[in-house]
């Protein structure tokens, strides 16, 4: 389920004018690329699925998030798939 590209080119801005813009409620829709822009988020994991990650993490050579980024994509582009083969 990957966003839809928006080909728009963005206004470029300085930090203080962005500041500016989020703290007037301005919508930020033609300053941000929303393609690329990244949620930061928690998640609480059992130490055994942790200490998997870092096994993979280790095969693979990457860091653990990485594999945790790598297997979410691939999972919800499985899921995408089998929602457009069942339509």
């Amino acid at each position: 389920m990957k966003p839809q590209s928006n080909k728009k080119s963005k206004k470029k801005l300085s930090g203080d004018e962005f500041d500016a813009l989020v703290s007037s409620g301005e919508s930020l829709e033609g300053y941000v690329d929303w393609d690329k822009a990244v949620k930061i988020v928690n998640v609480s994991l059992p130490v055994w699925m942790v200490k998997g990650l870092d096994k993979e993490a280790r095969r693979l050579n990457i860091d653990r998030q990485a594999v945790i980024k790598t297997w979410l994509a691939e999972r919800l582009d499985q899921k995408d798939s089998q929602k457009k083969e069942a339509v």
